[in-house]
């Protein structure tokens, strides 16, 4: 994809130099969960709020051009008309009514950029799929969370909220929203998605292999 999210998440070289001396030298396998939808495979996240928004505008010819620009440009443009929605989220057969700008279910913490996540513990071999309610309903608040994700600071933000899935997550809305997953568009809510654990293995660097790196999950807060 445009920001090698993927690469980035496992160690892969991100040239292709690299990356072909892997297959070909040291290296082992990592097993990765997976998002299901209906008939698809993702790997990455997917999202219904302003960030499928941006990916649906957001030309293919822009992204190979401009890459992450592309997104910013795009961000830029709708941020102007931000309003939060009433999401209704059932997890694991709990259900859950929340009012925000989007959310997200993230396979990976990874958002593309180097060294910046939307957590420490969203891990893609963990066996469960982890759901980031982004609340900020205006800009500045928006701008304060995005700016708290760069900084490392995301669990002290209080338009932040996650949770887990083990099973499957269904997300609906009272008015039908365009949902992305994995960079590119996919439908409209609702949505059905299951955890696939384990569901595909990849060629990583052997130092990353094997090994779960262990982040304390955030201490879950109730949703309102």
């Amino acid at each position: 994809g445009t920001g090698n999210g993927l690469a980035r998440e496992l160690g892969i070289p991100l040239g292709l130099a690299g990356a072909l001396d892997l297959i070909t030298g040291d290296h082992s396998l990592r097993a990765l969960d997976a998002i299901r939808l209906a008939e698809h495979t993702f790997l990455l996240d997917a999202t219904v709020g302003i960030g499928a928004l941006m990916s649906g505008v957001t030309r293919r010819d822009a992204k190979r051009r401009f890459g992450r620009l592309a997104y910013i440009w795009t961000g830029t443009i709708k941020l102007a008309g931000l309003q939060p929605h009433r999401f209704w989220i059932t997890i694991d057969g709990v259900d859950h009514t929340v009012r925000a700008a989007e959310i997200i279910v993230a396979n990976s913490g990874a958002i593309g950029a180097s060294h910046t996540r939307l957590g420490k513990h969203i891990r893609p071999d963990d066996g469960q799929i982890d759901i980031v309610v982004l609340r900020a309903g205006t800009v500045p608040r928006l701008l304060r969370t995005v700016t708290n994700v760069i900084m490392g600071r995301q669990y002290r933000d209080p338009d932040i909220e996650y949770l887990v899935a083990e099973r499957t997550v269904m997300i609906d809305t009272a008015r039908s929203l365009p949902a992305q997953a994995d960079g590119e568009t996919i439908g409209w809510t609702p949505l059905a998605m299951t955890v696939a654990p384990e569901a595909v293995r990849v060629i990583v660097p052997s130092p990353h292999a094997g090994t779960r790196i262990g982040h304390p999950r955030p201490r879950k807060r109730e949703l309102r």
